[in-house]
């Protein structure tokens, strides 16, 4: 139980410091650190995913969202994350 309160808190973090203070790399770091911990954390995946196109990594961001929408193909954000990082190329 100590683990997932520890992930919650850290994807808290995390998307604070993506979503508020506009910081998307701090939120990479934590997300990179939940992944460890859970590489199946889909709440860490879809972050980073996130701040990935936020700083125009987009290639790397496309390949997160391809296992994002692979693993979970009847989940929204994964597709809606996917065109912002298509809507970011052109």
């Amino acid at each position: 139980m100590k683990k997932n309160e520890e992930i919650m808190s850290m994807l808290n973090e995390a998307r604070f410091l993506k979503n508020s203070l506009g910081k998307p790399k701090q939120a990479t770091k934590i997300c990179d650190k939940i992944l460890k911990i859970d590489p199946s954390c889909g709440d860490a995946m879809l972050i980073k995913a996130g701040a990935l196109n936020e700083m125009f990594l987009l290639d790397e961001a496309r390949k997160l969202i391809n296992q994002i929408v692979e693993k979970w193909p009847a989940h929204w954000e994964g597709y809606y994350i996917l065109e912002l990082n298509c809507f970011s190329k052109e």
